[in-house]
């Protein structure tokens, strides 16, 4: 499986202990097989180098749970989010759809009674669908290596940065039409 990550550095060995704790799906070495999705994150870095990381992951022997965008996968995000016990801490390898950051407000409006839980899927559910594959175990770690690394142009990163500001705005424009049917 080809795997892409950007960040402001190359990263030929991740190192396991600096994985991301309190992300989506627990902690892991984040990545996507989406190198268009993973472009766009580059409006993320700001006044430093911008790399994107390729790599290649042999998932012969990985355990592997693949996700998709329903009530137990925006309970997992939130439990994760919130530091509690990751649910596929057994896993090698967890594969789904990426959280738009409107969540905890989703989440929020939830609790406090503003929105039934149907409601709240259907605003989880809205904008692009873009994939996240997380390393959790050393032995998935093992099993990724690494091919390059590219450096992107100020120019390519600028456009990017442009690019996830419009869908921003248009998943805004959706989220908030969405509320006003409620």
């Amino acid at each position: 499986m080809k795997l892409y990550h950007i960040g402001s550095e190359i990263i030929k060995e991740p190192d396991f202990g600096s994985f991301l704790r309190n992300a989506d799906f627990g902690k892991g070495f984040y990545l996507s097989n989406d190198r268009d999705f993973v472009l766009r994150l580059a409006k993320m870095f700001k006044d430093s180098a911008v790399y994107i990381n390729v790599y290649e992951l042999d998932t012969v022997d990985l355990k592997i749970k693949k996700l998709r965008k329903d009530k137990k996968w925006f309970t997992h995000i939130y439990r994760n989010r919130r530091n509690s016990k990751d649910t596929y801490e057994d896993y090698d390898v967890v594969i789904g759809p990426i959280a738009n950051d409107a969540i905890f407000d989703t989440l929020g409006m939830t609790t406090s009674g503003i929105f039934s839980d149907h409601e709240s899927m259907a605003m989880m559910k809205l904008g692009n669908r873009y994939t996240q594959v997380v390393i959790k175990t050393e032995k998935a770690l093992n099993s990724l290596k690494w091919e390059e690394a590219e450096e992107l142009k100020e120019e390519d990163i600028d456009n990017y940065r442009q690019l996830a500001d419009r869908e921003e705005k248009k998943y805004r424009k959706k989220l908030a039409d969405l509320i006003a049917r409620f």
